[in-house]
């Protein structure tokens, strides 16, 4: 993502299918000058029209760990919900994995106005 007036790399944020979870996953990072400000939201909410609208995904994942606060309540503003946690490490660690079933993303999608974003230009990849 770039910014759209200054045309600055702020971060990253789509769709991913990993080989742990069976659904697409939205993911998303940011450099840390431009994480908390919103741009998340943002970025996501693009995402998710897109993966429903365009790619008529019906359900979206999405990964993060149970110590990232910030990611877990930018999972949960379009409506994924915390499922369960995966171990993927030799050591235990994992990532906490949230989902949202077809009704959430729908009713989700009813009231976001579409691609009508700002500040932030996204492309395609």
């Amino acid at each position: 993502m770039k910014l759209k007036f200054t045309g600055i790399s702020i971060g990253l944020c789509g769709l991913f299918k990993r080989k742990l979870v069976e659904d697409i996953d939205i993911g998303f990072g940011f450099l840390p000058d431009y994480a908390g400000s919103g741009y998340g939201y943002e970025a996501a909410s693009v995402v998710m029209a897109y993966a429903t609208d365009q790619l008529e995904l019906t359900r979206i994942t999405g990964l993060t760990t149970a110590s990232n606060h910030n990611s877990i309540r930018l999972l949960e503003r379009p409506g994924l919900r915390f499922e369960r946690k995966i171990l993927f490490r030799a050591d235990g660690g994992g990532s906490l994995l949230s989902g949202t079933p077809n009704p959430e993303l729908y009713l989700f999608q009813r009231f976001l106005p579409r691609f009508k974003f700002g500040s932030v230009d996204f492309m395609p990849v």
